[in-house]
């Protein structure tokens, strides 16, 4: 028999019942909202979905720093076009979910502590994110997704 002259079906994929997805050798991580199973979405889709949506939104946003694809940190750089900036990072809180928190001593701060900030948290992890958004009513593009 040659290549190419294959008889027998063979199946690739293994069909698991949902009811019993427990009882698989590697069962998905779970998190406890709704009885809903969630995987965690990469930090680049989520970055490039963010980016996507501020260009829908009119928003002004541009990736000054990519990241890790997989599990890079995400930080965001809100300038209100009037002098003031404000620094986001995204972080789990003890419900499983994610939230944005502002990672300066103030809400607002200056545009050279924003960059000295900036440049701590890369020297301290090289495969962040940094997302630029320079918008009036200063929205963060992660909020809607």
């Amino acid at each position: 028999m040659g290549i190419g002259n294959k008889k027998v079906a063979a199946p690739i994929f293994r069909h698991v019942n949902i009811e019993h997805a427990d009882n698989c050798i590697k069962p998905a991580k779970r998190i406890n909202r709704q009885g809903v199973a969630m995987t965690r979405v990469k930090s680049g889709v989520l970055v490039s979905s963010a980016l996507r949506y501020a260009n829908t939104a009119l928003i002004d946003c541009v990736l000054a720093r990519r990241g890790d694809d997989d599990a890079g940190a995400i930080f965001v750089h809100i300038d209100a076009l009037d002098g003031r900036h404000k620094l986001l990072a995204r972080s789990l809180n003890f419900e499983g979910q994610y939230e944005w928190h502002i990672i300066t001593n103030t809400e607002w701060v200056g545009a050279e502590t924003a960059s000295t900030r900036l440049a701590a948290e890369i020297s301290m992890d090289q495969d962040a994110f940094i997302v630029a958004v320079c918008d009036a009513r200063a929205r963060n593009p992660f909020d809607a997704l």
